[in-house]
């Protein structure tokens, strides 16, 4: 009996951990998901806006400079890091900018690898805890089958036994069968001891 309460804490628990992982997995996927869209949002900007440099557009526009704005808030870290070459009047080749473009390009990469294991490992989670489930049912379902085959056989007592003729083996006879119910003869009386014989 203990056993068993042993085995069903055993089996909460395993549970409880099965749910508290799929849990976390998908909670470390959301926060991928978030970071992976800031990156990708990022990378885009900075593109943009070496882009608009190297073929030289006007930072009167709106967009462009919506857009220069926003790159030299994604360039803070890498400012710096490589010389600004100007190739005509209006054209820039910022090799720091195309650098933080492929840095961040790379991490979108990565957190892309990353989203794709982690739904790899809810999903196969997901499909363990399923498959676990319906062992637990059919193991339950053949249980009951059990139970309900044990509930109607009859009990060992109840069995009647079917009344043979026993035979006995007689010398030169192929076989004797005694009668075990009296016949009558032709009086009265009631032989015992007669045979029959096949």
């Amino acid at each position: 009996m203990s056993e068993k309460r042993d085995q069903s804490r055993n089996d909460g628990l395993e549970l409880i951990n099965d749910k508290t992982i799929e849990r976390l997995l998908m909670g470390a996927k959301a926060l991928v998901v978030v970071v992976y869209a800031v990156v990708i949002i990022t990378f885009v900007i900075l593109a943009l806006g070496f882009l608009l440099r190297l073929v030289g557009a006007s930072p009167e526009a709106p967009f462009v400079e919506w857009a220069y704005r926003n790159t030299d808030r994604a360039m803070q870290p890498f400012r710096g890091m490589f010389p600004v070459r100007d190739i005509d009047g209006r054209s820039v080749f910022d090799a720091s900018l195309l650098f933080a473009a492929a840095l961040y390009g790379f991490i979108a990469i990565g957190l892309h690898a990353l989203f794709e294991y982690l739904s790899a490992r809810v999903r196969g989670h997901q499909r363990r805890a399923a498959e676990e489930q319906r062992e637990a049912e059919a193991l339950q379902a053949a249980a009951e089958a059990e139970r309900a085959a044990r509930a109607q056989r009859p009990a060992v007592g109840d069995q009647t036994k079917p009344q043979t003729t026993p035979t006995v083996g007689i010398p030169g006879r192929s076989g004797v069968t005694v009668s075990e119910t009296p016949t009558k003869g032709t009086g009265d009386e009631i032989d015992w001891r007669e045979y029959e014989f096949d």
